[in-house]
């Protein structure tokens, strides 16, 4: 399901590609496909490639719309320049990101990653809405 739901997408951006820059070509791929492939994907964590290939091939057509090039031009690349993982490490670096924000990664890692302190930005908010 989430396969054809990309794909839907995919050939709704194609359509109109050829009005968009590439800025806003990708941010629509990011929303609409990306999003999808992203979310609640670390329940697919220890599954065999077989079945990650299908979402891997989704990612690659979304790279392909996003870049313009065929799809007999070598994808590693084009991946590498969106600064895309390929999907299997996607989850990876997802449940490694979430463990070292919660200290359960090594400490190696968690060092790696800040959060910013978010309550004065609540603050402004709260000031500013009402």
């Amino acid at each position: 399901m989430t396969c054809r739901t990309a794909y839907f997408h995919s050939n709704n951006v194609r359509r109109i590609r050829k009005y968009l820059s590439n800025q806003s070509a990708q941010t629509l791929v990011r929303a609409f496909i990306i999003g999808r492939l992203d979310y609640c994907n670390s329940l697919l964590y220890g599954l065999p490639s077989v079945h990650l290939s299908k979402l891997q091939h989704v990612q690659n057509s979304a790279a392909r719309l996003v870049c313009n090039i065929s799809r007999y031009d070598h994808i590693t690349p084009v991946l590498y320049s969106l600064h895309w993982l390929p999907f299997q490490y996607r989850i990876c670096f997802k449940i490694l990101t979430v463990k070292a924000i919660h200290g359960i990664a090594p400490e190696h890692t968690s060092d790696l990653i800040s959060i910013k302190d978010i309550s004065k930005y609540i603050y402004l908010i709260r000031r500013f809405s009402v």
